[in-house]
């Protein structure tokens, strides 16, 4: 039996025996209201809420056992909650399907006068709730380890499909910066599917003009060049590099890597000539 099983079965014990309570009833907060504010105490006798005993709480469900209101006028109703242990007041304004509470709570009065009694049943189920909660945050995280899981498999499985292909980049660019420029720059983003560790990474690229030939301009030597990329990159990491003032030319139309020399730490090499781009 697995853990996501037991965890299932736990959640229907626990339903089963707690889901119905006749002491006291569950009340949601309005989505505008939450974060909520749970007041600690009332001011009898300007009937309202005493901000200064106001706590944030997330909860947006809550243990109703009673309620009250101003003696004087009946206005700036209350529910009474159990919350950890302690009695506690939220404005009836804040919680949502009101004349359902209301109705419920009525009957919950004429079955059970006793709000003492009332009170204590309610902290009761407000501890149930709580072992209820943090069964359904077991269940939550075993979905999100699996569903982790499943993405990191698939992702291994890829990085073995990128190796025997030999695709360690997974796109590159280039560009001049702007109309001024006299050399383009170079972006290049790499992957390492190997299960060795990358200590350096060189490309070669070969620029060429409008019409297909070597594009050299005034002071280059060479249309071809190669950068170099320090790591280091592990196994299933990436890297990315940016080159500028590659090729001292205001003519280079097009520009091919040519080759990639990865150079691991174990001081091996690996040569791929024509590499392509895993999302190009």
């Amino acid at each position: 039996m697995n853990k996501i099983t037991v965890t299932v079965i736990l959640l229907l014990c626990f339903y089963s025996i707690y889901g119905q309570s006749s002491f006291s009833l569950e009340g949601e907060i309005k989505p505008s209201r939450s974060p909520v504010l749970i007041y600690h105490d009332l001011d009898t006798t300007l009937c309202q809420n005493l901000f200064s005993t106001a706590e944030v709480k997330m909860q947006r469900r809550h243990v109703i056992f009673d309620d009250t209101a101003c003696p004087r006028s009946g206005e700036n109703r209350n529910y009474m909650i159990m919350f950890e242990g302690q009695i506690c007041f939220i404005p009836v304004t804040d919680f949502l399907h009101t004349d359902e509470i209301d109705k419920a709570l009525k009957e919950l009065k004429t079955q059970n006068p006793d709000r003492s009694q009332r009170s204590a049943k309610a902290q009761e189920l407000f501890r149930k709730q709580q072992i209820a909660d943090s069964l359904e945050e077991i269940r939550q995280q075993k979905i999100m380890d699996d569903s982790l899981a499943k993405i990191e498999k698939d992702y291994f499985k890829l990085l073995d499909q990128y190796a025997a292909k030999n695709i360690v980049m997974t796109e590159w660019s280039w560009e001049y910066e702007n109309e001024y420029s006299f050399s383009p720059t170079v972006s290049i983003s790499v992957i390492n599917p190997y299960k060795k560790k990358i200590k350096y990474i060189s490309f070669t690229l070969v620029a060429y003009n409008a019409v297909g030939d070597p594009a050299v301009g005034r002071s280059a030597a060479s249309s071809t060049k190669t950068m170099q990329g320090i790591g280091p990159i592990a196994s299933g990491d990436m890297g990315s590099y940016k080159f500028d003032y590659v090729f001292n030319s205001k003519v280079v139309s097009s520009i091919k890597m040519s080759s990639i020399k990865i150079q691991f730490y174990d001081n091996t090499y690996k040569v791929i000539s024509s590499p392509r781009s895993a999302f190009k």
